[in-house]
């Protein structure tokens, strides 16, 4: 386990170099409103993928790990259900887009059927213990983007084309499914099907019985970090949601390294039920936890007066609000950078419920808090009310750690096999 953290770490502080280096570029060559309509045409399709996608692509790992369903079943029930979803997607677009016209309506489409793909790949890669090579797919995927982001920036003398960026964004998320999508089926003889017989509807129905317990839980979280962007966009307008997606970039690289470490956690610890046997997974999770927050604690301390020459310097001065969202916001992202990590612990034990009322009132307390300070103090508003939504959530999730660490096998999920016929 800690090689595969180790490597999951590496690539991805490498990808989170790559990411801020990228979103530099992006935020010099498009500008605050560029920025901020991409920033858009990602917090749509992403959106609708955590309402309706059920947390379906996630919980297949689960399946893979502990054995409950076959590599071939699951690949089939994966493929009827990215059809269903796809199609889902797509309608509710077209509906929406009678109200609300979208700009750039092919690509919505296109990211839609890539977004989807991206969470099908990375499942089914993860579940069948492609880790590292999981890794290397996201690490080439972002040094790729970087590549032709860094040559059309120059090329174009220092001005980009929003449309040029979003096939750029397109190109290289294909990259990644199709690479990966590649390895697997060259690995495990598997082939994709698309049938509705009655064993792959029970399997649909198995794997849906267990990703229900994440999926609000899941779904309440993304709000939590996404609500304040769709409020921004409505009330401030694209502007100040691209000077806001900045700060939203680097909480999100910064994420990525408790999320790559929950990443291997969640596979490794539902392998481990079998044994019942935590202790040094628990204390591993302990260590990491800690040294996530010292490492974000000292990020915080020792950029918080140096922020804003930074940010003026690396983005421009149209972006030198983000100094001060920066401050007030970085102390919520730490705490929630270390409830990620107990996230795949609890995800790997069965239990991704234990989230759930929690999330839901974390939420709550997001969309009340944004709705009324947004109107009136704009982005720092936004990034207060969001502050006060992570602190109640990390804090919570902490609470329910401690409680689960002391006895985790109680707290075990009983095997979806028991009482239900697994026979094609």
């Amino acid at each position: 386990m800690y090689r595969k953290i180790i490597d999951t770490f590496s690539t991805n502080v490498a990808g989170m170099i790559l990411g801020l280096l990228v979103s530099i570029l992006l935020a010099r060559g498009l500008g605050p409103e560029g920025l901020g309509i991409r920033a858009f045409l990602f917090l749509f399709p992403g959106t609708l993928y955590i309402c309706l996608g059920i947390n379906f692509f996630t919980s297949i790992i689960y399946f893979l790990r502990s054995g409950e369903l076959s590599t071939e079943r699951i690949l089939t029930a994966g493929t009827v259900f990215f059809v269903l979803l796809t199609s889902l997607m797509y309608t509710v677009l077209f509906v929406v887009n009678q109200l609300w016209d979208f700009p750039f309506l092919y690509f919505l489409l296109i990211i839609i059927f890539l977004e989807n793909a991206t969470h099908f790949a990375g499942g089914m890669l993860l579940g069948t213990g492609n880790i590292i090579l999981q890794n290397r797919l996201f690490l080439f995927k972002n040094l790729f983007f970087f590549l032709l982001v860094f040559s059309l920036y120059w090329l174009n003398n220092r001005v980009i084309s929003l449309g040029h960026v979003l096939a750029l964004d397109a190109l290289s998320r294909l990259f990644y499914v199709a690479v990966g999508f590649m390895v697997f089926f060259t690995q495990t003889k598997c082939r994709p099907q698309i049938e509705f017989s009655v064993s792959v509807i029970r399997d649909l129905k198995k794997i849906l019985s267990y990703s229900s317990y994440s999926y609000i839980s899941n779904m309440c979280n993304y709000l939590n970090y996404r609500f304040d962007q769709w409020m921004i966009k409505i009330f401030l307008g694209d502007a100040s949601l691209g000077i806001y997606s900045v700060i939203t970039t680097i909480s999100e690289r910064f994420w990525l390294l408790p999320g790559a470490i929950a990443h291997v956690l969640f596979p490794e610890i539902a392998g481990m039920r079998k044994k019942q046997s935590f202790d040094k997974a628990i204390r591993s999770i302990d260590k990491m936890t800690i040294y996530t927050s010292l490492f974000g604690a000292f990020v915080w301390t020792s950029g918080f007066y140096l922020i804003k020459p930074v940010i003026v310097l690396l983005y421009g001065q149209a972006f030198s609000e983000v100094a001060i969202l920066f401050q007030i916001l970085f102390p919520g992202i730490i705490l929630f950078s270390s409830v990620k990590i107990i996230a795949g612990f609890f995800a790997g034990l069965g239990r991704p419920d234990l989230r759930v009322k929690t999330a839901i009132l974390a939420t709550v307390i997001n969309v009340v808090l944004n709705l009324f300070f947004i109107p009136r103090y704009g982005l720092i508003g936004a990034a207060v009310a969001t502050l006060f939504s992570y602190c109640f959530y990390g804090f919570s999730i902490l609470w329910t750690y401690r409680l689960v660490r002391k006895e985790p096998e109680r707290f075990l999920r009983i095997p979806l096999s028991e009482g239900y016929d697994d026979k094609p």
